[in-house]
């Protein structure tokens, strides 16, 4: 095997392995580009299999003529793929080419249909032209004096594309330095292979290595944009899928936060409608026990049943407490107004007095304050969870836990409630996690992680 048919080999073979992945690559959204220059690769890859059969012997003149006849279309077809990809843009559209330009790629492909059918560019007959030092003959057709302009044509054509990719790395775009620079040697490659197929130059066919020139540099140009974009894509394939995650865990929890709202409103409403039930047959009972107390009030009844009438009416208003707590923690819309945080202390105390009351003893210490602007209801149920939380924190030590809730106005102005026992405490690794809805150490005993 001698030198130009190495080359020759080298040449298919590496145009067509990247006309093979080029077109693959294609297949891919955005990647458009890579058809156009699968096309110029394959364009080449045929074009170098005609030098093939010109560099070796034995075949006949037909096979000469007919692997000329196509290497004019092949080499034309290659020209005109420059264009698109030179003025498409990124995803090498033929609409992009300027129209000029398109009605001159028209002509192009009429002018070689026209000659690969006639043969008008070709003389009968072949010329042998020997290259000795690289150990072959070249087996060429004649081409006629249209057939000389028609090559020259092509190269001229050649120089648009050149020309604009040119433009293009003077306009910013610093990736296409080596394209411009295998483009080059590719046109001075295509000029010496129009002269060596005319017969003014005894020389190798030089276009296979120009081909490699220019395919290598720019197929390595869009590999490395495919490998950025699959880069890219990774990265924010792993962002999504965070952000997925995330989205999920919060229609989760807000969905988990939902049905505890509607268990409280329902809650709510429950309390509600039972201090109201409670409310009315407390009044019948305190306006009796009034009666009975002005009844007695004329006559001298026994001690006992003087006790038992205070502490019935003690009862009474313990019950009317209670009702009125019930329907303070119940009620859920946000109603500011001023009010003294002593009172709401007291209320959330006769609230969360039914589960101290057998696991600790209450202090109070509840130092005068300026009113402050609240929510009532959202208070008092602040300071019962803070209460009950207390309180189990207390149960199952020993029994007489001490639990403290003092009042003290602050120099800014403001008022702090404090909520104090003497249970174990918050080890400090769990702390971070105070606020976070749901979390509980209590899952097992029905916590919920709201309080």
């Amino acid at each position: 095997m001698h030198l130009a048919m190495a080359l020759t080999l080298i040449a298919v073979t590496l145009n067509l392995t990247t006309a093979v992945a080029q077109f693959a690559i294609s297949r891919a959204p955005g990647w458009r580009a890579a058809r156009t220059f699968s096309v110029i690769a394959l364009t080449a890859t045929l074009y170098s299999l005609g030098n093939l059969v010109f560099s070796s012997g034995g075949w006949s003149d037909t096979i000469y003529i007919a692997a000329s006849r196509w290497n004019y279309v092949w080499a034309n077809l290659h020209v005109l793929a420059w264009f698109p990809f030179a003025f498409g843009g990124p995803d090498s559209e033929l609409h992009r080419v300027p129209r000029g330009l398109r009605m001159v790629m028209v002509i192009a492909l009429v002018v070689t249909a026209v000659f690969a059918v006639t043969g008008w560019h070709m003389q009968p007959g072949l010329i042998l032209v020997p290259v000795p030092w690289a150990g072959v003959t070249y087996h060429y057709t004649v081409a006629t004096p249209v057939g000389e302009w028609y090559a020259i044509s092509m190269v001229a054509l050649l120089t648009v594309p050149f020309v604009q990719l040119i433009r293009r790395k003077w306009a910013g775009e610093r990736s296409l330095g080596l394209v411009i620079a295998g483009f080059t040697v590719f046109y001075a490659t295509a000029v010496v292979e129009a002269m060596v197929a005319n017969g003014d130059l005894v020389w190798l066919s030089p276009a296979d290595l120009g081909f490699l020139a220019v395919v290598i540099p720019t197929s390595g140009r869009m590999l490395r944009r495919f490998i950025a974009d699959a880069q890219r894509l990774h990265h924010l394939t792993g962002r999504l899928e965070g952000e997925v995650r995330d989205r999920t865990q919060e229609r989760d929890r807000a969905e988990s936060a939902l049905l505890e709202a509607e268990r409280l409103a329902a809650l709510g409403r429950l309390a509600a409608g039972v201090g109201h039930e409670i409310n009315n047959p407390l009044t019948y009972l305190q306006l009796s026990l009034t009666r009975i107390d002005d009844h007695l009030a004329s006559s001298d009844p026994p001690v006992e049943v003087r006790e038992a009438l205070v502490n019935a009416a003690d009862g009474a208003i313990r019950i009317q407490k209670v009702v009125e707590g019930l329907r303070t923690y119940s009620r859920r819309e946000e109603v500011l107004a001023a009010i003294d945080p002593r009172e709401a202390i007291r209320v959330a105390l006769r609230m969360a007095g039914p589960q101290l009351r057998s696991i600790a003893r209450v202090e109070t210490q509840l130092a005068a304050t300026p009113p402050v602007l609240a929510d009532e209801s959202r208070l008092v149920q602040a300071l019962v969870n803070l209460l009950v939380n207390a309180a189990q924190a207390l149960d199952g030590g020993e029994r007489g836990g001490r639990i403290v809730v003092r009042t003290r106005p602050l120099t800014s102005g403001e008022v702090a409630i404090e909520v104090e026992d003497d249970g174990p405490g918050i080890p400090a690794e769990l702390r971070p996690r105070l606020m976070e809805p749901y979390f509980t150490t209590r899952a097992a005993k029905g916590g919920s992680g709201l309080g």
